[in-house]
């Protein structure tokens, strides 16, 4: 028995930003350890990766300033 448990839950607001990058030269391996990988891909393919929506909302803003 483990007797009672308290969660304690601390909700933290934080900001994120977003940049609109173009690849021009580097080696992907020297990336962050931060990140677990590092990738560039076509448009098509993140539209099926991304998962949370606010990143999708994201991704809808950066495809209308392409199509302007």
């Amino acid at each position: 028995n483990l007797g009672n448990y308290k969660n304690n839950i601390t909700i933290y607001k934080k900001t994120v930003h977003w940049y609109l990058m173009e690849y021009i030269s580097g080696e992907f391996s020297m990336h962050d350890d931060e990140f677990d990988s590092v990738e560039w891909i076509e448009i098509s393919i993140a539209k099926n990766k991304i998962t949370h929506k606010n990143e999708k909302d994201v991704l809808g803003k950066v495809l209308a300033i392409f199509k302007k």
